[in-house]
């Protein structure tokens, strides 16, 4: 993570602050909803509450999160620290959806107390209304395109390019090949919310939201990419391919070599960061003005 572009050249903007957020919402919910804790669930609404009283852009990190609960059927169990790890197989049986909804009422029930009693808490004591203040954000937000009109479809071939550069290529290129390495394999605790990122980040795509600088406003979704990538170097952690494809290794595993291209991409994400540091300036700096030059000769 502290070898992304994104992150070196931001830095220290705020919207450096919302990964960690968005993932802390994320490490929350996923171990809330297996184990059935309602407090973890209403921990994980307290940290959405509070991003969202910084930025309407952590919504589609609620999304993810969703979805993830939903694309684990109903047979997951707690895994290592709690998280969702089960089949993670498409919910292709009839009546799939049923008791994935039964699994996230409760924590979404307590999530969303707590985001409620927040934001009554706030009008309360603050006479602050930040329903309204939310409001008037997405009508800003749109008052800005009808201001600045762009052209759709460029922007919609424009904004993969600049995400991948902000994100670094190299670890794109490992999030992609981990996702087509193992679109195949059950048994990956990956497969879920990796599903679930793609989906949201193409409905983000493809919804012209962000017609520009796709380098700051997606910054929350580029740690998803480290977590996509990591069951390629996972080792013998994981469970035994039951069809018997990967060979000899009779598992998951990456092969012996594997490992060697853990430091290969690492340099060549630190270059790339390097790179685009010494090239882009993610802020633009008022020129000086010589004060002493306008004071009146004595």
């Amino acid at each position: 993570w502290p070898a992304v572009p994104a992150l070196a050249l931001f830095l220290p903007k705020s919207d450096c602050l919302f990964p960690l957020l968005a993932m802390t919402f994320v490490w929350r919910w996923l171990q809330g909803v297996p184990r059935r804790s309602r407090w973890l669930s209403a921990l994980a609404g307290l940290v959405m509450w509070l991003s969202l009283s910084l930025s309407l852009a952590f919504l589609p990190v609620g999304l993810i999160a969703v979805l993830a609960v939903l694309w684990t059927d109903d047979g997951a169990q707690p895994g290592l620290e709690g998280s969702l790890i089960g089949r993670n197989e498409p919910p292709v049986a009839v009546g799939w959806l049923r008791p994935a909804l039964r699994r996230l009422l409760p924590p979404c029930a307590s999530a969303v107390a707590v985001i409620s009693a927040m934001t009554v808490a706030v009008w309360w004591l603050a006479r602050l209304n930040l329903i309204l203040v939310w409001k008037l954000n997405l009508a800003n937000h749109a008052g800005f395109y009808r201001q600045f009109s762009r052209t759709y479809w460029k922007w919609i071939l424009l904004n993969p390019v600049e995400f991948a550069v902000a994100a670094g290529f190299p670890l794109v290129a490992l999030a992609a090949w981990s996702l087509v390495r193992n679109s195949r394999r059950a048994g990956l605790p990956s497969r879920g919310y990796a599903g679930a990122w793609l989906l949201t980040i193409a409905l983000l795509w493809l919804s012209g939201k962000n017609m520009g600088e796709a380098a700051r406003l997606w910054i929350f979704l580029i740690p998803f990419l480290p977590w996509i990538a990591a069951p390629l170097f996972e080792g013998g952690v994981l469970p035994a391919d039951k069809g018997g494809s990967l060979g000899q290794h009779g598992s998951i595993a990456d092969p012996p070599d594997s490992k060697a291209i853990w430091p290969v991409a690492l340099g060549l994400q630190l270059v790339s960061t390097a790179w685009l540091v010494t090239q882009v300036a993610g802020f633009h700096l008022p020129q000086a003005v010589p004060v002493v030059a306008n004071l009146p000769a004595p």
